[in-house]
């Protein structure tokens, strides 16, 4: 079977991740024959030469923002040479922009995964107008696919309200990269990172925008939570960021790293996971901080109630309605939390589902 993977670009991000991890995996599978196609130009954190340091064909299109956007049917007619050229027999898209073009491909399996919850996502991220525009179009060219895929059941539930073709495979991190360290490494770790030996730590990672509202989970930390055993590692960098900073001044336990490639390290150091994050399509942050053994405290959204409920995990409304003490009395497994991650959330589970619907697509 010949698949070609299409991408915007290969910027670093959570969407790219899910993509290198299912690559990573696809590439030892022998009936699999993987290229893998970017619509825009690389920028300059492209992991491009990682997916080719896998054995990858990777190519480049280097179009602009706006010819995909306005001339999508001039790439989609670069995209189609290459899929008749290369005699390709599933395309497998992950974002808007691949959407867009490769809905009108012929001769091939077309299929997409719908990494976010667009009817809420769009807005929150491009305002009402352009927001709306946007779906308007994104939805009309996820129904010429032969199936999208969500990242999650409720993602699934969601978009089946308006299309007929939807399935769901779970996201799936490396669970090798992010695990358990025992506590004598860990305070070795913390030392070297130069995180307090004594503080219980609380992490969220990712962007730092309006959206996953990092800043009422700074000023949460930085004026309600009274314990001063108790800290906050922000991991990220964003257009909020500085802000997050200013609330949090005059508060030394609250730590930023701004951008870093190191996450696990950091994760593996701390004890709990909390995120307010408006919507997510279905947080690879919140997979990778329970792999590594953190109890996840976490805004009561669909996709972290997805991951969250089967082992308990604190979900709350407000963040002013967490009891920080009650989080910290919780007995914690966290081989158990391991083990959950790599059993449903794991690249493996999540490549055996794709390889089964790429199976699927081909015998119809």
């Amino acid at each position: 079977m010949k698949l070609l993977i299409v991408v915007s670009h290969l910027r670093r991000g959570g969407l790219v991740e899910v993509v290198y991890n299912l690559c990573q995996r696809l590439v030892n599978e022998k009936r699999v024959q993987l290229t893998v196609l970017s619509l825009r130009k690389e920028p300059a954190d492209s992991r491009i030469e990682m997916f080719r340091a896998l054995g990858i064909e990777v190519l480049s299109l280097n179009n602009s923002y706006f010819a995909c956007e306005l001339r999508s049917s001039l790439v989609r007619a670069q995209v189609q040479q290459i899929v008749n050229q290369y005699q390709i027999d599933v395309v497998h898209c992950h974002g808007y922009h691949p959407a867009l073009v490769c809905a009108g491909l012929v001769g091939v399996k077309k299929m997409t995964t719908l990494h976010d919850r667009a009817t809420e996502d769009f807005i929150n991220a491009f305002g009402p107008f352009l927001g709306r525009y946007m779906l308007n179009r994104y939805f009309h060219a996820l129904a010429g696919f032969d199936l999208n895929v969500a990242v999650s059941e409720s993602g699934a539930e969601l978009y089946r309200q308006f299309l007929d073709n939807v399935d769901y495979v779970n996201n799936g991190i490396d669970t090798e990269k992010f695990g358990l360290l025992a506590d004598s490494e860990r305070a070795v770790k913390r030392k070297h990172l130069h995180l307090p030996e004594d503080t219980t730590l609380f992490v969220t990672s990712g962007r730092v925008e309006r959206e996953k509202r990092c800043e009422e989970l700074v000023e949460f930390f930085a004026k309600k939570v009274q314990n001063k055993q108790v800290g906050l590692l922000v991991l990220g960098d964003g257009s909020r960021l500085e802000s997050c900073r200013q609330i949090a001044k005059n508060c030394p336990n609250i730590i930023f790293t701004g951008r870093i490639s190191n996450v696990a390290d950091y994760l593996q150091c701390a004890d709990y996971y909390v995120s307010y994050s408006k919507s997510e399509g279905m947080s690879m942050a919140v997979c990778e901080a329970i792999a590594c053994g953190l109890f996840p405290v976490l805004s009561d959204i669909p996709s972290h109630i997805d991951v969250a409920k089967p082992i308990g995990g604190l979900l709350f409304k407000r963040i002013e309605d967490v009891d920080v003490n009650a989080v910290l009395s919780k007995r914690i497994d966290k081989n158990e939390l391991h083990e959950y991650i790599d059993a449903y959330f794991s690249m493996v589970s999540m490549t055996h589902g794709y390889t089964n619907i790429y199976r699927r697509l081909c015998a119809e």
